[in-house]
């Protein structure tokens, strides 16, 4: 439950209400009516902060203690004290001095201050929604010997699937007649389409770009499915901070203490005084200003991460950053550029490579595509003018239209280059797509097509290693490209990995472990890691599941990044030294208080030191703000 700044306010007040009534003795009103009156305001407050007692119980239901789990504890145990105290007034002549509403208040305040802290410094939000609407919302079933429309997920093994051009492919499968072009894109992550035809196996989740297909299921989970299960089963571990750990210690911790406490006050104070001793116990130990301070400190290191281009969305898991020593880079848009381009134009008769662009262009034009587009754009580039085409039509492995009265073709089907590059075998040895053109039947030249490497990839990844941090390369293409690797530099590469795939081999290269990705893809991978990056230009599913966005899609902030965690976690230690001595001054004055003054001036004090740390950790987190440190 989300608790606002009214909230907040109203909770405030109340404690401050509380506060005065105690400390000015109630006004000269009987004891019983001044009790009245605390608890109807403190009733106030209860309303207002109730979301910290319901999160305390599904913490329980879950099995998770967390800091509000002891800050409900303390509350529920100074409540029923009170309420004890109100009923001793009806038989006895006892006063209202202690009574602790005030106190409960105020830590009622600073548990939903806290809350509301962590839920501001969480933004990161689900996939699981998106990837699920990537499932298309039929299938087209051959049965009976009449075709149906079917849930996708009512497809059995040996079912006969028919697929259509631009629709998505339902289930992983065999093609047994047809030949299409395939975008895997969704499903790999890769920029270029595949040409797939009879016997070769298609995935569920990528698109049927051109051909009619007729696929044969394998049953079970298909891609997408295992896409989806990869990113539902990913749990990104909870870090345990200095802050986190000392605040658990202090909340274990708090109820032994607490009966000693009483024990001792029942001893030396009389045996009346032992519940009280417990409450108050309770109350002053209760962590929440601990929570706060790691709250704050996260708030300060996620605006501080903004001037290095970095938006971080879960700034808990920065100790994990600071403590990577392994981190596995997508190859596709995060290593790369993520946008086709031509590398190359080859002449094979008297037409030029002006001429050869001019009408690969006004063909791809029409068609549209990564690989058609990346040709309109090196012809504009060139400031060649594109020249109209009509009958353009995309068929398996090839587009063809009419440009200047003849019949143009440009081709990705291997039978149709092969035979051109005679001669010219070092064009098929790099990572290069080859396209071949034919104007009127006859082949006038090739295109090679490439993803290239961002300039300051390489220098990342030297960085990277130079701080202690191995760089791994993955892709989910099918292609060798160690040549690439080695120029990145990085420790070690693999291809051909399955979204699930790179989540798995993630978890096994050594933790603490850092994740960068753009797409669908990786999402499992961005949310399995203990800390992870997407680029701001990669798609939304992707930004959602991981811990930090880059701003400005440079790989060097990273190491940015993890220079600001290293000062935020020394800039955390510092806080909570401060906040660890100014609490153990509150727990002093009070029982100096009580057992110099009475209840009701500890009473008091424990109500506003309470209250003043929730202030507190925003002045440390001022005094000792996280910075970006220099190389």
């Amino acid at each position: 439950m989300k608790i606002g700044i009214g909230g907040l306010a109203a909770i405030f007040a109340a404690t401050a209400g509380l506060c005065a009534l105690s400390a000015l003795g109630n006004f000269g009103l009987p004891p019983f009516a001044a009790a009245l009156i605390q608890l109807c305001i403190y009733a106030v407050s209860l309303l207002f902060g109730r979301g910290v007692l319901i999160r305390a119980a599904g913490g329980i239901a879950r099995r998770k203690y967390r800091p509000e789990f002891f800050s409900a504890g303390a509350v529920l145990i100074g409540t029923a004290f009170s309420l004890y105290e109100m009923f001793m007034m009806i038989f006895t002549e006892r006063g209202a001095e202690r009574l602790l509403f005030a106190p409960c208040s105020a830590v009622l305040f600073a548990s939903a201050a806290a809350i509301r802290a962590s839920d501001r410094a969480k933004s990161r939000t689900s996939a699981a929604g998106y990837l699920e609407c990537l499932r298309p919302k039929t299938a087209t079933v051959l049965r009976d010997g009449a075709e149906a429309d079917i849930s996708p997920n009512e497809i059995r093994r040996d079912d006969i699937v028919s697929v259509k051009p631009n629709e998505i492919i339902p289930c992983d499968g065999e093609i047994i007649a047809g030949m299409s072009d395939i975008d895997e894109k969704t499903v790999r992550g890769e920029l270029l389409p595949i040409l797939r035809s009879e016997g070769e196996c298609v995935r569920a989740g990528s698109l049927n770009l051109s051909g009619f297909l007729t696929v044969r299921a394998f049953g079970g989970d298909g891609e997408l499915d295992r896409l989806i299960g990869a990113y539902k089963a990913a749990r990104r571990a909870e870090k345990q901070t200095p802050a986190r750990r000392f605040t658990r210690i202090c909340g274990l911790a708090s109820l032994p203490i607490a009966i000693v406490a009483a024990a001792l006050s029942g001893v030396f104070a009389g045996a009346d005084s032992w519940f009280f001793a417990l409450s108050a116990a309770a109350i002053l130990l209760c962590p929440c200003g601990f929570t706060l301070v790691r709250t704050a400190q996260e708030l300060r290191a996620a605006k501080k991460a903004k001037s290095v281009g970095v938006e971080l969305r879960e700034p808990a898991a920065l100790s994990a950053l600071e403590a990577a020593e392994a981190a596995v880079i997508d190859r596709t848009g995060t290593a790369t550029v993520g946008k086709l381009c031509v590398d190359s134009v080859i002449p094979l008769g008297e037409l030029s490579e002006g001429g050869i662009i001019r009408l690969a262009a006004a063909l791809s034009a029409e068609i549209g595509g990564d690989d058609f587009v990346a040709v309109v754009e090196k012809c504009k580039a060139e400031d060649i003018a594109v020249p109209p085409c009509i009958a353009a039509e995309r068929l398996a492995g090839k587009a063809t239209g009419i440009v200047d009265g003849r019949r143009v073709e440009i081709s990705s089907r291997m039978e149709d280059y092969l035979p051109l590059l005679e001669g010219r075998e070092e064009v098929a040895e790099g990572e290069n797509a080859i396209r071949a053109v034919f104007f009127g039947g006859e082949a006038v030249g090739l295109i090679t097509l490439c993803d290239k490497l961002k300039p300051n990839a390489a220098s990342a990844i030297r960085e990277l290693s130079e701080m202690g941090v191995k760089a791994f390369v993955v892709s989910g293409g099918d292609r060798n490209l160690a040549s690439e690797a080695e120029a990145l530099g990085a420790a070690g590469f693999e291809a051909n990995l399955s979204a699930a795939e790179k989540s798995e081999y993630l978890s096994n290269i050594g933790r603490p472990a850092i994740m960068i990705g753009d797409g669908v893809s990786d999402c499992a991978a961005l949310r399995s890691a203990d800390f992870s990056f997407a680029l701001s230009s990669g798609e939304e599913p992707a930004k959602e599941s991981a811990s930090a966005v880059l701003v400005r899609n440079d790989i060097r902030d990273v190491i940015s990044a993890i220079r600001l965690a290293e000062s935020a976690k020394a800039a955390e230690k510092l806080a909570l030294c401060a906040m660890s001595a100014f609490r153990a001054a509150i727990v002093i004055a009070s029982a100096a208080t009580f057992f110099a003054v009475g209840g009701a001036a500890a009473v008091v004090t424990a109500s506003v030191g309470t209250v003043i740390s929730v202030v507190i950790p925003r002045l440390f987190s001022l005094a000792v703000s996280p910075k970006p440190r220099k190389k």
